[in-house]
């Protein structure tokens, strides 16, 4: 799915739907990875926080729904605020204590695994 922003640029939203998708979504998600574009929320999902400030997040076009923890929540809100993956990483050393050496690409992972279920797609300018 492809979404056009007012900024001009466009919005990816990968969606695995069957494994046959899996290798092409794996390989778009290395190509949008190296040339460092930007995720960025589904503008059609829904963060619902709960109890102890867990999330729920749903996407209502797959019906899809995934339980995110508190540092699964302040990811999200900051990539809702339109903040850059440095920008995230520098937010969360300097707010928890005892943070992980792997913290980036554990990050990371939590990006494409929510960009494998259509949370949240990457930012590519359409000029390239």
């Amino acid at each position: 799915m492809l979404y056009r922003l007012l900024s001009g640029r466009y919005v990816v939203i990968i969606r695995q739907k069957q494994n046959a998708f899996f290798l092409t979504t794996l390989l778009l998600l290395n190509w949008y990875a190296m040339h460092k574009s930007s995720p960025v929320i589904n503008p059609v999902v829904v963060l619902r926080k709960e109890f102890d400030d867990w999330a729920v997040l749903f996407n209502p076009d797959t019906a899809e729904a995934v339980g995110i923890n508190p540092v699964g929540v302040e990811v999200w809100e900051m990539l809702a605020r339109h903040q850059d993956m440095d920008s995230i990483l520098s937010f969360l050393r300097q707010t928890y204590s005892e943070v992980p050496e792997t913290l980036a690409s554990e990050i990371d992972l939590f990006v494409a695994k929510l960009a494998e279920h259509g949370f949240v797609g990457y930012e590519v300018d359409h000029r390239d």
